[in-house]
């Protein structure tokens, strides 16, 4: 559930059973997880946005075993870099490099998370293969990759 201020959500993973179970242990297993859907089910958008996650679950799970573990805070947090970026370059070989540099005049490289986007001009690009950025740079990626 979503408003203009607040996102909240609940997500219900299956885990493995033991492997021994047998198969009273896996049918019960299967009730359980179906249950736990259904009882999900019961909570409205309204609600989870608005209420704690402890009584939240409390409720819905009443009558089971409980437990709760301390969360993190949610926070943007994206890990991209020039650095990053150029390696990933790097990575496509000196030729591939050039041809998008002929055909664009710079290489760009947007990130899907942040958008932050990346520009190699003609002085950057070749610095990508340039001996001061490491030894896997340097040589061109096997024909596979091509």
């Amino acid at each position: 559930a979503a408003d203009e201020q607040r996102a909240a959500g609940v997500l219900l993973q299956k885990m493995p059973g033991a492997a021994d179970a047998g198969e009273a242990g896996d049918m019960q297993r299967q009730q359980a997880w179906e249950e736990a859907g259904l009882l999900l089910a019961t909570l409205g958008g309204a609600e989870l946005l608005s209420t704690p996650a402890q009584p939240l679950l409390q409720r819905v799970f009443s009558g089971h075993d409980l437990r709760l573990f301390e969360g993190d805070a949610v926070r943007f947090a994206c890990r991209c870099s020039r650095e990053r970026v150029a390696k990933m370059l790097a990575s496509l070989g000196r030729e591939e490099v050039q041809a998008i540099l002929a055909e664009e005049g710079e290489v760009t490289v947007t990130c899907e998370f942040c958008k932050q986007p990346y520009r190699f001009d003609a002085v950057d690009a070749p610095r990508l293969f340039a001996a001061e950025f490491g030894g896997a740079m340097n040589a061109d990626p096997p024909s596979s990759l091509n």
